[in-house]
């Protein structure tokens, strides 16, 4: 694995979005040693795209983020987070079981009869 370090100023979406796929396939892991403000949390959505805060650590470069960056960088994953949960298809809602089943799909037997 290498590790990229951040210019002092990051790089625009494109970049960035190239950068999460090396990020993604376990290339590279970040290190933020150099990174200055300003350092915007959309750039940092880009750039953290699929990924997972506590899952990807390691990968983020998270023991090298600056104290200064952390409310941004959870800001970032917790909107992205919000826009999977937006995403997510919701199944329509099914028929309880208390539902009274159509009469073909009753036995026909003694203990239900025709009716």
């Amino acid at each position: 694995m290498r590790t990229l370090r951040l210019p002092q100023q990051l790089p625009p979406s494109a970049t960035l979005t190239a950068i999460n796929a090396n990020l993604r396939s376990g290339q590279w892991c970040l290190d933020w040693s150099d990174v200055r403000p300003p350092v915007l949390q959309k750039q940092l959505e880009v750039l953290f795209q699929h990924l997972n805060l506590v899952e990807h650590f390691d990968i983020i470069g998270g023991d090298t983020i600056p104290e200064a960056f952390t409310p941004l960088v959870e800001a970032a994953f917790n909107a992205l987070a919000t826009q999977r949960a937006d995403q997510t298809i919701r199944l329509p809602h099914l028929p309880s079981q208390s539902t009274r089943l159509p009469e073909l799909w009753l036995p026909d037997d003694e203990t239900h009869p025709a009716r």
